[in-house]
């Protein structure tokens, strides 16, 4: 009896020191879900604070993009133009976090958008986090912790 809980204590130890590479690897390879969920945020004129990026100075370039079919209020910033910035971003993953970068080539834009609205566009709020980590990261963790402990016969 000891022998086997020796056995389990051991298996166990080895799913939890894999668990946090398997979490990197499914943020990684998440299809473009973060990305998505980063734009939706952004379309909406939001930031991952959860308060607008920013208010646009003209009236009649709000009704215009408004006429368009923007969701963000009417007034708010969503950086999505032509949607060339929209379509540069990229996510970067490590062992300690995850950051949404712009590989936009046009570093005037990009430096303009810096500086007038800062990063804090760039990744997600707590709420989307949390539906992201729900959504994505869970589901595939109890996934690939059933195969381990299968794999363990536990």
């Amino acid at each position: 009896m000891i022998g086997r809980l020796e056995e389990i204590e051991s298996a166990l130890m080895d799913i939890k020191k894999t668990l946090k590479k398997e979490a990197i690897n499914i943020i990684k390879n998440d299809k473009g879900v973060y990305l998505d969920l980063n734009r939706d945020q952004m379309s909406k004129g939001l930031n991952r604070t959860d308060t607008p990026i920013g208010r646009l100075k003209s009236p009649a370039y709000a009704s215009r993009k408004k006429s368009k079919g923007g969701k963000a209020p009417f007034g708010s910033v969503d950086l999505k133009d032509r949607r060339d910035y929209y379509d540069s971003l990229k996510k970067v993953v490590t062992s300690k976090f995850v950051e949404v970068k712009s590989t936009d080539r046009d570093k005037v834009k990009v430096d303009g958008i810096k500086a007038k609205y800062g990063e804090f566009h760039l990744n997600l709020s707590e709420e989307n986090q949390s539906k992201y980590s729900s959504v994505v990261i869970k589901p595939q963790l109890i996934e690939s912790l059933k195969l381990k402990l299968k794999i363990n016969g536990l």
